[in-house]
């Protein structure tokens, strides 16, 4: 049922967490060295050097908001994913199955909301969602070959005319079937394009890393070695 997958999924997220952290460290180190260079000149020599630099900072800065708002909105629209497809089963199972039901059909989350753009769902939450979904799917599979076994297959009795009584169960059970399957086929079209999209976010960390952060780290830490080297000494030397 993809767990396997799902894994994966979870792995390459764990990777994306790591280089955000990174990014977020990086960029507060940048930030930092952005204004012990500002505070160590004159604004009216070095104004326009200086603005440059403020704006750089800000796009730096601006790229990072862009990147996390969209990581947010990856995750949340996951989330809207798993809660409705979670819905849907449990929908289904409390419709199908009579009598005694697993609880993993009455479980509750946090509903999605559409528009509170703001809010940000846990990705514990999926988590959970999936193994529920797991177990709801297998109860739905146990309750279907309960449906076989019990299913009409004497035809020879000839004082009743239970042939279509028969093709219905084989109808009604061929629905079913159906069903679970499609469920089964949501969870892996879910983590193969979740998977995808974790990659694509984990690659543009990474350049982000590669090729702004740390050469503009590396390049402000040798202007504030050049600044402190051209500081007057303070120490008196003695005579």
């Amino acid at each position: 049922m993809g767990s396997i997958i799902f894994d994966e999924v979870l792995s390459v997220r764990g990777e994306l967490e790591i280089q955000m952290g990174i990014i977020d460290q990086t960029l507060v180190k940048i930030k930092a060295a952005c204004r012990d260079v500002v505070n160590s000149r004159s604004p009216k020599e070095y104004i326009f050097g200086v603005d440059s630099l403020n704006h750089h900072k800000e796009m730096i800065d601006a790229e990072y908001k862009h990147l996390s708002a969209s990581y947010k909105t990856l995750e949340n629209r996951i989330y809207c994913e798993y809660y409705t497809l979670y819905q849907m089963i449990k929908s289904y199972g409390n419709s199908e199955i009579v009598g005694n039901i697993s609880a993993k059909f009455s479980t509750e989350f946090p509903p999605y909301k559409h528009l509170d753009q703001s809010k940000v769902y846990d990705m514990s939450m999926v988590k959970k969602m999936h193994i529920n979904i797991q177990e709801c799917i297998l109860e739905l599979e146990k309750h279907l070959l309960e449906k076989n076994s019990s299913q009409i297959i004497n035809t020879d009795i000839q004082a009743m005319t239970i042939g279509n009584v028969i093709h219905t169960d084989k109808y009604t059970n061929a629905v079913f079937n159906a069903k679970v399957e499609l469920f089964k086929k949501y969870i892996e079209i879910y983590n193969v394009h979740h998977h995808k999209y974790y990659t694509q976010f984990l690659l543009k960390a990474r350049l982000h890393i590669l090729i702004d952060y740390n050469a503009d780290a590396s390049a402000l830490d040798k202007l504030k070695e050049r600044i402190f080297m051209e500081q007057p000494s303070n120490t008196i030397e003695d005579t």
